[in-house]
């Protein structure tokens, strides 16, 4: 979940905020007069330009690397990211500003919370508008949210094969009149969802931060037995030739080999990760703050 490495990288927040300032309705006010000079005033545009950009070069340069590897190398694939989710909980529990028993409440609810909604079974539905804009707007609040995948519950909607293959169409400049209604409905309902629930992110961040987080931590806690990386999948169907598998579940080795020394290491190269970059941040406040005793 993007989410997550968002909560990992420190950006959550001021996501949230910058978002939430994005639907505003003073910013609607200004995009509709076209007061760009203004609007430059009270947009964070500098943040969202840097994002932007990083996800932009995060698409040319990785999507195709982890298509890739989630492909030809599952195991090693799901043991890193396993290994970096892990790493961060410690650090980020840290980070929360009380450690009450509300805190250890909402962690607690957190996870099975979590769980419950990696266990919902996908679906086949048909495609029509209502169920692409409800689809549209659970996925983008699913990408907001710490852990939980969009891209899993478009596939629970049953609505991922209409929706991503309406987005691959467009990419290949082949236009159809289902794929830009689909596309013109899952985008409505994530735009309404996202000015609805960012808003509502924003509100609890600033008046209940430590029992929100809280509960974020505990979703990605909750994800962690779905990152485990020896699984036995069941349920297969076809699509688009390819054998897709709907369930599975956790089971352990009956006897280790080298293989699994790579599978070990990609969990070790995920902790070492966050490690080194907690330090690096760690130093770097460091030295900001030395510097500002300093002057």
């Amino acid at each position: 979940s993007g989410g997550t490495l968002a909560l990992v990288t420190g950006v959550f927040e001021p996501l949230v905020r910058a978002v939430a300032v994005c639907a505003s309705m003073d910013t609607i006010r200004l995009a509709l007069r076209f007061e760009i000079r203004s609007l430059f005033r009270i947009l964070p545009w500098k943040f969202l330009l840097s994002l932007g950009i990083g996800v932009l070069i995060a698409f040319a340069s990785m999507a195709r690397f982890f298509t890739w590897a989630l492909e030809c190398h599952p195991q090693e694939t799901y043991s890193f990211f396993m290994g970096l989710v892990l790493a961060s909980l410690i650090p980020l529990w840290k980070e929360l500003p009380q450690k009450s028993w509300k805190e250890f409440l909402f962690l607690a609810l957190g996870i099975p919370l979590a769980w419950g909604i990696l266990q919902i079974v996908p679906m086949e539905t048909p495609n029509n508008w209502y169920l692409s804009l409800i689809s549209g707007a659970v996925a983008i609040c699913a990408m907001i949210l710490p852990g939980i995948s969009g891209s899993f519950l478009l596939l629970v909607f049953g609505q991922y094969e209409y929706i991503w293959g309406a987005v691959a169409d467009c990419a290949r400049l082949h236009f159809t009149a289902q794929g830009l209604v689909t596309l013109g409905f899952a985008g409505a309902g994530a735009i309404l969802a996202l000015a609805v629930f960012v808003k509502l992110l924003s509100f609890l961040l600033g008046k209940y931060k430590s029992e929100t987080l809280a509960l974020l931590i505990g979703f990605m806690a909750g994800t962690l037995p779905r990152l485990w990386p020896y699984r036995e999948y069941a349920d297969f169907v076809i699509k688009k030739g390819k054998k897709v598998a709907l369930s599975s579940r956790a089971v352990c080795p009956d006897h280790f080999t080298s293989a699994d020394g790579w599978v070990l290491g990609a969990f070790v190269a995920g902790l070492v990760l966050v490690i080194a970059v907690e330090l690096l941040l760690k130093r770097k406040n460091k030295s900001e703050q030395s510097g500002e005793d300093h002057a």
